[in-house]
């Protein structure tokens, strides 16, 4: 008796997990943390059990109920492999498909094929003594039962797909280097967090002029985060030394609870500045269990070494074309200068050019043909690294403020959203180029992001009141 007991409780708990699993299917980010959370039980306690129960670990258990469910749908024809791979959590086609191969033995195109389950050892002598009007019986009910589980299969694969995002927020880190001379290397460090993150589509960052508002800690991290509209937020500190740098990172859970989810010190010469970046996003990307594209891997794993001074010239640079104030921003055009004559083969500072450029083009500064250079930084840029989303954003500018090229400030656009989806910039003037066209929907929908991604900056807002 006290064995079926034990069976019974067994069976119930591995229940309750297989539907906090269903009930979230469609959410790639539904992982470990949120499977403990909707049971009420530990991480760890999960695992053990899981282990005990099914000899599997907790993300191989939430990831079979995934394929399993895509089997259905599969074989119940609703939709393409790569449609029923995003309903079913998964953020990559191939990925999903090799481990449905991993799992079943053959590809997702022939489920159709395979649309019987094994049959359980139980199964051919469960009706062996029941009357055929019994029979009957238990196989209508079981054609009904399927009917509904098709149809309802149906309803959910045709619904139009919301595609999960983690919102986070990078806040200003705290300089501990001892000079606050060496406030523009911090802030770089800072920049270059929130553009590496926001080239992950799993993720919407927050642009740094908002975050700006947080260079101290006087406020809750909940109230913070309620602020920005996000999930989790890093901070840290930069330490540095000569050419040597030192950053401290953790990663925070906000809701419901606040809650330490990793930490870590981060050591390199600055001239593997580029390495230090690309370790801190992958680690973070990991620790919130959010899937990167083939391409997203490619672009943050490339990495290569910098020349240190060259590279402290173009964070200073950039820390003058930030101030979006006339002078400032010319005086970070010249700083940028500096930086392409130690190294010319570095895209980044050509790509800083191009944003400066195009950031005095309305103004009205003395340097002359503004948007020619700021095109032909974004070219040189471009040519030296294909993936920088800046260079796409100037070129797209340049086409929409002073050629009227509209093919190129489209494509432009596109391209560069595509590389950076958090690139705040490129989503307000996107929606100008749509308000050109009548677009009103994808007007409305880039205006909107904007905001979502950089909320307290006044233009942005202030031109989605205004439309």
């Amino acid at each position: 008796m006290e064995n079926e007991v034990g069976l019974s409780r067994d069976a119930a708990f591995l229940k309750k997990l297989t539907e906090a699993v269903r009930q979230n299917l469609e959410n790639e980010h539904f992982g470990v943390a949120e499977l403990s959370d909707a049971v009420a039980i530990s991480r760890f306690q999960l695992h053990r059990r899981l282990k005990q129960l099914k000899g599997v670990s907790v993300s191989q258990f939430i990831r079979d109920i995934r394929l399993e469910e895509a089997h259905k749908m599969l074989a119940a024809d609703v939709g393409t492999v790569a449609e029923i791979a995003y309903r079913v959590g998964f953020s990559s086609p191939s990925y999903f498909s090799k481990c449905f191969h991993d799992h079943f033995g053959f590809p997702p195109g022939e489920s159709r094929k395979h649309t019987s389950p094994p049959a359980s050892p139980s199964t051919g002598k469960a009706l062996v003594g029941i009357s055929s009007r019994r029979k009957k019986i238990i196989l209508l009910t079981g054609a009904v039962v399927l009917a509904v589980a098709i149809t309802a299969v149906g309803y959910y694969a045709f619904r139009p797909v919301a595609r999960q995002q983690v919102a986070i927020a990078v806040l200003p880190l705290d300089n501990l280097t001892g000079s606050t001379e060496q406030t523009y290397f911090v802030s770089g460090m800072h920049d270059a967090l929130i553009g590496q993150l926001g080239q992950i589509s799993g993720l919407r960052v927050i642009s740094r002029t908002s975050t700006l508002r947080y260079p101290s800690r006087d406020m809750l991290l909940q109230d913070i985060a309620r602020e920005l509209g996000v999930d989790a937020i890093v901070e840290g500190s930069v330490y540095g030394t000569g050419d040597s740098v030192r950053i401290q990172l953790q990663l925070i859970d906000v809701f419901p609870r606040e809650r330490h989810v990793w930490a870590k010190e981060y050591h390199e010469d600055i001239r593997k500045a580029l390495t230090l970046q690309s370790s801190v996003v992958q680690d973070i990307a990991r620790e919130i269990e959010v899937s990167l594209t083939e391409e997203e891997t490619r672009k943050v794993m490339k990495t290569r070494e910098v020349d240190s001074e060259a590279y402290r010239n173009y964070l200073r640079g950039m820390y003058h074309v930030n101030q979006f104030n006339l002078a400032e921003v010319e005086k970070g055009i010249a700083i940028l200068q500096r930086a392409i004559d130690m190294d010319p083969a570095d895209p980044l500072p050509w790509a800083g050019l191009a944003i400066g450029y195009s950031t005095i083009g309305h103004s009205a500064s003395s340097i002359e043909h503004a948007y020619s250079r700021a095109k032909a930084a974004a070219q040189k840029a471009i040519s030296l690294d294909e993936t920088l989303a800046e260079a796409h954003l100037a070129l797209a500018l340049v086409a929409l403020y002073d050629e009227w090229d509209w093919d190129t400030a489209e494509r432009e656009f596109e391209r560069a959203i595509e590389l950076n989806p958090s690139l705040a910039a490129a989503h307000t003037h996107y929606a100008w180029y749509h308000m050109l066209f009548g677009r009103l929907d994808e007007m409305w929908k880039h205006s909107k992001l904007a905001v979502e991604l950089d909320p307290f900056l006044s233009l942005y807002s202030g031109y989605l009141a205004s439309q």
